[in-house]
């Protein structure tokens, strides 16, 4: 029973010791008022995470831990949205349904969305288009188009196509000789947004260029610091007014070889090796900004080869690297204080039930940047105030530790009278 106790004793304190192991902390600064506010995690705190960003926590002053979603920008976001004409008019006489709508920027267009209400039924219309609405100009004659009803919905959507065009005023006359006219709701066009991912740029790296006129080529290394991750590389050139140069980028991958070099003693040896791991390959052009977008990858040096042939080499100015914004959404209280810790490889992602009402969540939040980040096993860190939750922690695990040195020395006692 006492060998049992021991064991349970000793897992606990490694339980403890592993959930509560974190390299990092960074100060949330405090909130106005009680929302959900998008926590930006700078580059230089992200360089610190797992690949799947799955180490990072949320706690408040008193250590109960805060569950958030994780969001990352992407690269390019589409989106779609219905945009209604005014209806200026809209009358039915004499066998004939006319409806009058107005192009107000007088944008150039080709295609027009008629929202019918719900029916089933075959009609002839005709378009026109005027500057005033006196004189008309027909631009689509002897149009036919069904209106096949939705059975999910109580309306339709009819797509007229046509030459571009940007007059300010349209007219749709739709014939109705055989039967009562259909009630079209609204008249409008779906605008394509596309919106670019916002970045931040992490801390410079190094920038060294060796040109060999033997081999023809340029190689650039850019070293970081510590390893990054990086979405986007721009390159500032110097060179010609127009050039074009074939170009691949790599990365450095260390790898560690390990065997057995003595069957006899079995004795396991490892060697540690370096070898260029390919990403991209592209061009550098004079007519171009250079960019290069590598999805997200971390490595700590990048390699860059470029082609000369036989023109002068290209003097690679600067490199800038940007990482994809990062965001935990969370709610956070307006009297209480907050904290990120992170920096623990054995942790995986956390599973918050928020994430089954993310799309319920408010759109625009304000956005946080954490202060300076603090290495919490550094000697040098400054001090950090402690939570009553990590108190009482440490204070179990003392009480654990005292209990396992009374219950060895009871058990060494008895071993002795043996």
């Amino acid at each position: 029973m006492k060998k049992i106790f021991l064991i349970f004793c000793i897992s606990l304190i490694f339980n403890i010791l592993q959930a509560q192991t974190f390299r990092y902390e960074s100060e949330i600064p405090k909130v106005a008022k009680d929302n959900f506010h998008n926590i930006l995690l700078p580059p230089n705190l992200v360089s610190k995470l797992n690949f799947d960003f799955g180490d990072i926590r949320v706690f408040d002053v008193d250590g109960e831990e805060i569950p958030y979603l994780l969001k990352t920008e992407q690269p390019t976001h589409y989106s779609q949205l219905f945009r209604e004409y005014k209806i200026l008019e809209k009358k039915h006489s004499q066998n004939l349904t006319d409806i009058i709508f107005q192009n107000p920027t007088k944008s150039t267009v080709s295609s027009i969305h008629l929202v019918i209400k719900n029916s089933d039924v075959f009609k002839e219309l005709k378009l026109c288009g005027s500057e005033d609405k006196k004189q008309w100009y027909i631009i689509k004659d002897n149009y036919f188009f069904e209106a096949n009803y939705n059975n999910s919905s109580t309306s339709i959507i009819d797509i007229l196509h046509f030459p571009p065009i940007n007059y300010e005023f349209f007219k749709i006359t739709i014939k109705d000789y055989f039967n009562e006219p259909v009630k079209v709701e609204n008249v409008g066009f779906y605008d394509l947004t596309v919106e670019n991912g916002k970045y931040s740029e992490t801390s410079a790296p190094n920038v060294s260029q060796n040109d060999t006129v033997e081999k023809k080529k340029s190689t650039v290394k850019i070293t970081f610091s510590e390893p990054q991750f990086i979405d986007k590389i721009v390159f500032e050139v110097e060179g010609p007014t127009r050039y074009l140069r074939e170009a691949t980028l790599s990365q450095s991958v260390t790898v560690k070889d390990s065997w057995t070099s003595d069957k006899k003693f079995e004795k396991e040896r490892s060697e540690t090796r370096t070898h260029s791991q390919f990403l991209r390959a592209f061009k550098l052009t004079s007519f171009s900004d250079n960019s290069v977008f590598l999805g997200r990858v971390k490595t700590k040096e990048l390699i860059l080869s470029v082609k000369n042939n036989d023109d002068k080499p290209l003097k690679i100015k600067n490199v800038r690297c940007f990482q994809l914004n990062v965001y935990l959404t969370a709610p956070l209280r307006k009297d209480k204080n907050y904290v990120l810790r992170f920096g623990n490889e054995s942790l995986n992602a956390p599973v918050y039930d928020l994430q089954f009402f993310k799309d319920s969540l408010p759109s625009q939040n304000e956005i946080l940047k954490p202060s300076q980040l603090v290495d919490l096993q550094s000697d040098k860190k400054p001090k950090v105030e402690k939570s009553n939750h990590s108190i009482l922690i440490w204070l179990a695990l003392g009480v654990v530790i005292i209990l396992l040195g009374l219950v060895s020395f009871k058990m060494l006692g008895e071993m002795k009278k043996q």
